[in-house]
Formats: C-alpha cells, sequence, structure tokens
C-alpha cells in the first residue's frame, strides 16, 4: 500500500485553492526537477509571455489553537529573485484544512527576517509569526484568505506584467 504524504496533498490543496479561487485563469503545478527551493509555480493560463511565479512552500502542521509557528532557513541556500516568494501555511491537523497562508517575496523576507545563528555557526532567517489573528507582527500583513488565494496571485501576475512593458 502506497504511503500518503500529507504535505504532499497539502500542496495539492493549494493547487486546487489557486485554480479554484482565480477561477481557472491560473495554472499550478509542481516543478518537474527538483530544484531544492521551488516547490510550486503559478502561470496565467494562456499566455504563454506572462511571467510566471515560483514559491518555496513551508508547511506547518499542528492544531488551530497554537500560538506561534517558527520556520528557519539558511542563509546560504535562500537566493532572492523578483518572481520568487516564500509560501507559509498553517494546516489544522483536527479540522483537516488549511488556516492560515502568509505570501511573502522573497526580496521582503530577506529584509524583514529574523537574523539568528544556528548550532552550527550557519546564518539562518527565521519566519516566527503567531496564528492567532488578534495579535499583529510584522507578518500579519501577509496574511492571504484562503477564499481570495487565487485572485491575489492572479493580481501579482498582472502587476509584474505591467511593469515590464
Amino acid at each position: 500500500m502506497k504511503e500518503v504524504n500529507i504535505e504532499e496533498n497539502i500542496e495539492n490543496r493549494i493547487i486546487d485553492l489557486i485554480i479554484k479561487g482565480s477561477e481557472d485563469r491560473l495554472i499550478a503545478f509542481k516543478p518537474k526537477e527538483d530544484t531544492g527551493s521551488v516547490d510550486l509555480v503559478i502561470k496565467k493560463r494562456g499566455d504563454y509571455t506572462s511571467k510566471e511565479l515560483s514559491f518555496q512552500i513551508n508547511i506547518f502542521i499542528g492544531h488551530s489553537k497554537t500560538e506561534s509557528i517558527v520556520k528557519n532557513i539558511l542563509q546560504n541556500n535562500f537566493i532572492p529573485s523578483k518572481d520568487f516568494y516564500l509560501m507559509f501555511i498553517c494546516f489544522d491537523e483536527v479540522k483537516q484544512d488549511v488556516s492560515n497562508i502568509w505570501i511573502i517575496s522573497s526580496f521582503m523576507f530577506s529584509e524583514i527576517a529574523e537574523l539568528q545563528k544556528s548550532e552550527d555557526n550557519k546564518i539562518i532567517l527565521r519566519f516566527e509569526t503567531t496564528i492567532v489573528q488578534e495579535k499583529k507582527d510584522k507578518y500579519a500583513r501577509f496574511l492571504i484568505d484562503k477564499k481570495n488565494l487565487g485572485n491575489f496571485l492572479l493580481e501579482i501576475i498582472k502587476t509584474k506584467e505591467f511593469k515590464n512593458l
């Protein structure tokens, strides 16, 4: 029997949210080759000249009552790019649903992430936020309603296309 990979199932749910939320105007797919940092690519459907957006997906699996979530990213493995974004997803294990999504451009993340040293003296970029929405922190402005995810990404693509004219 094939083992179910919960993170892959969550990524597939995100793809469904993007496609459904954009009313099929976007396509979302996983890269053919393992790049190490790109987990998802998004393009405008039928427009082969449009920019594609690349995402690194970071998934937190837990209960909705969990107050804070933390993700450390090695600075050496992180190369900001204008079309590269980080997506942080909180998956509620009890409700079996995506509860929170943060989307941050890689340039913005490199500016606001807290720098720390790991135990082996490597520099890490730290994402730390709360899922309790009443508590505001520096990442609160990047929180996206999952129902608006597709349209939000469509607007990013439209804005990037306009800037490139």
